[in-house]
């Protein structure tokens, strides 16, 4: 099949009650609600409400739980700033880089604010400590 922008917004006029869109062949979100988003310099939109908000709708379908959902926003939509700690390999670099062995919520906020706004960037290195022998 073949998609292009006009495809996109003729469905989207289709769901005009839906909240925001999601296209994975774009990579683009369409949010007709009345937030207001911050743009980086590139014009992108980076809020975590839409990564948030993703994973729990996805965490709500049978069969998949936060880590599917972790992985599908990295490596399907592209998104920055995504640190799994439901992931062993991640778990494991973190262990080996900094030499914790346990994660709670606040070890948990705190590499992810430590990694922010690149935490899959720090997901990739971390991927790759575990790795090593």
């Amino acid at each position: 099949p073949m998609y292009c922008e006009l495809t996109t917004q003729y469905w989207a006029w289709k769901n005009i009650d839906a909240e925001y869109y999601g296209f994975c062949h774009y990579r683009r979100y369409f949010d007709f609600s009345d937030t207001e988003h911050e743009e980086n310099p590139y014009g992108e939109i980076m809020d975590d409400y839409i990564d948030e908000e993703a994973i729990r709708r996805l965490d709500a379908l049978p069969g998949i739980r936060r880590w599917t959902a972790e992985m599908l926003l990295i490596f399907s939509f592209g998104r920055p700033d995504i640190l799994s700690f439901d992931d062993l390999g991640i778990r494991r670099g973190l262990t080996r880089l900094h030499g914790i062995d346990r994660f709670p919520p606040d070890v948990r906020a705190r590499y992810r604010a430590l990694y922010s706004p690149y935490g899959t960037t720090a997901s990739f290195y971390l991927w790759r400590i575990a790795s090593e022998r």
